[in-house]
């Protein structure tokens, strides 16, 4: 039942439409076409349009990607925005406390202290230390001067560590309005995090922000993340942002253009 919900029903009207106009056409143009010399033999008529169909056929598959509703995509430096929605990872060292000072300590016994200072000296620090939640601040640091709400999504892993990540956060931009998700998504479940994604950005929308003041942070996630990143900025003016895992550490967003928008 789940698959006949999802089937794209209100198509199948202008389908059968277009069979039954075309049979209707054929109908009509028969006697303009008797008057043709060379289709008066049936035989002969039969195999031209048999040949016009198959080859009609063999060109609509060779350009079949022109009728892709995509344009482009669009790839470029993050702008600050006022809505960012953010995939939580999972920390890869726990520290012992969240508020400032915070010290990580690595594997390997290197350690970094986190003053609160800001965002652009504590990017730097961790750089000691080999702390995933740096890729958070990265993330961060492009909308510092106009965020104004956060969205956390946890996965299963990282659910639990969303009030330690809304106290780590909140340090650096105090003024902002948190917003937790209250139950956790399976990061590698697409349809789960489309459906998540989607009620985060009404929930964004409830506090009178446009869709193109909202992006969605796909760096804690996998290849599922950023696939789903895409599936929402297919259907709306949200764009989804990635902060690279290597040097020059940019952070970038992507929005996928179509020719006809679908609104949330």
């Amino acid at each position: 039942m789940k698959y006949l919900r999802g089937f794209p029903w209100i198509g199948l009207f202008p389908l059968i439409l277009a069979i039954v106009t075309g049979n209707w056409l054929a109908e009509a143009i028969q006697p303009f076409l008797t008057r043709i010399p060379l289709l008066r033999d049936n035989l002969l008529a039969s195999i031209i349009f048999l040949v016009l169909l198959v080859s009609s056929i063999i060109w609509i598959y060779h350009h079949r990607k022109s009728f892709l509703g995509i344009r482009s995509l669009q790839q470029v430096k993050t702008r600050s925005l006022e809505g960012l929605i953010l995939l939580l990872s999972t920390p890869n060292h726990v520290p012992e406390r969240f508020s400032f000072p915070i010290t990580i300590k690595d594997r390997n016994g290197n350690e970094a202290t986190l003053k609160g200072q800001s965002l652009n000296h504590d990017i730097e620090e961790l750089n000691k230390v080999k702390w995933n939640w740096q890729q958070i601040l990265r993330g961060l640091k492009p909308h510092q001067e106009r965020l104004k709400y956060l969205y956390l999504l946890g996965s299963t892993e990282s659910f639990k560590y969303l009030d330690k990540a809304e106290s780590f956060i909140k340090q650096y931009l105090p003024d902002i309005t948190v917003i937790k998700a209250n139950r956790p998504v399976n990061f590698e479940d697409l349809e789960a995090l489309i459906k998540v994604i989607y009620r985060a950005i009404k929930d964004l929308k409830a506090y009178k922000l446009d869709e193109d003041e909202i992006i969605i942070d796909i760096t804690g996630g996998q290849k599922v993340t950023s696939i789903a990143g895409a599936v929402v900025t297919l259907n709306s003016s949200v764009r989804f942002q990635y902060v690279q895992t290597n040097e020059p550490y940019e952070v970038i967003s992507y929005d996928l253009t179509i020719q006809a928008e679908a609104s949330i």
